[in-house]
């Protein structure tokens, strides 16, 4: 859930919303974990609205490779313009790494 699904301080609501939760989820499949966690869901739900980014996935991996780990941090801009701002962006900056990347 992007930061602008829980206060309208972050902005509208669109399609860079959907781009913050495709980051949430490939965050969380690298990771083993997802960028905000506490023990309710309220904890959670501050995390996301607040100015505070998430964890760097560093901080739980070391193998991810670096073109990895711009995109995710990308897609978790706090702010929708500082993301990609479709779907399809993000569809080919990962089509554009995916030569690069190895599996891990």
């Amino acid at each position: 859930m992007g930061p602008e699904q829980i206060t309208e301080y972050w902005g509208p609501i669109g399609p860079q919303t959907d781009v913050y939760g495709l980051g949430a989820v490939l965050f969380t499949l690298l990771a083993g974990q997802p960028p905000g966690n506490g023990r309710s869901v309220t904890d959670v739900l501050a995390q996301v609205a607040s100015a505070t980014k998430a964890k760097p996935l560093t901080d739980y991996r070391d193998d991810v490779p670096s073109a990895v780990l711009a995109v995710t941090a990308k897609c978790l801009a706090k702010t929708a313009t500082a993301r990609f701002q479709t779907a399809a962006e993000l569809r080919d900056a990962l089509r554009q790494i995916s030569g690069q990347v190895r599996p891990i």
